[in-house]
């Protein structure tokens, strides 16, 4: 958040990119510019997975009956089928993303520090987080606090380039 009420909602935020929102807006923010901040808890996130790999079965069995079912007309088999898909693709979704936060947990500092090369410059990051292999916080509560101690690097100009260097 911003001086002037901004927000944007993240998603997926790992504790090194906390420190660096936290380091790049506290300035602005008059403080903390973060304003809620929910830590997905490893269990509860694989239950979720379970229960939706468990729905999508069900969903794919209810698919296979009414594709089966010869009494329906056509054009009802047909609506039926593609409500049952739209359901079956949104778990589908909700699955990936939920792997996707798995996967992040699981990442190196050197696999975290490419995965946030992605959204921030790279000369950005290496400013932040010097050295060959960063040093990178492990917890959502040292990310906080660092970051809130911490000013990130200043917009530089790229020679050559019309771009600011952090984005």
């Amino acid at each position: 958040m911003d001086k002037n009420g901004s927000s944007i909602q993240r998603k997926n935020v790992t504790p090194a990119e906390l420190m660096l929102l936290c380091a790049m807006h506290h300035t602005n923010a008059g403080g903390d510019p973060i304003l809620k901040c929910e830590e997905i808890d490893e269990d509860t996130n694989k239950k979720e997975i379970k229960s939706l790999h468990e729905a999508y079965a069900k969903l794919q069995e209810d698919y296979d009956r009414v594709q089966a079912d010869v009494s329906l007309l056509e054009d009802v088999r047909e609506k039926r089928l593609e409500s049952i898909t739209k359901r079956m693709e949104a778990r589908q979704s909700t699955i990936v993303g939920l792997e996707q936060v798995d996967a992040i947990r699981e990442l190196s500092p050197s696999d975290e520090f490419r995965r946030l090369g992605f959204r921030y410059s790279s000369t950005l990051l290496k400013d932040f987080y010097p050295g060959r292999i960063p040093s990178l916080p492990s917890t959502f509560e040292e990310a906080r606090k660092n970051g809130l101690q911490t000013e990130a690097v200043a917009p530089k100009w790229l020679a050559g380039d019309n771009k600011y260097a952090n984005g």
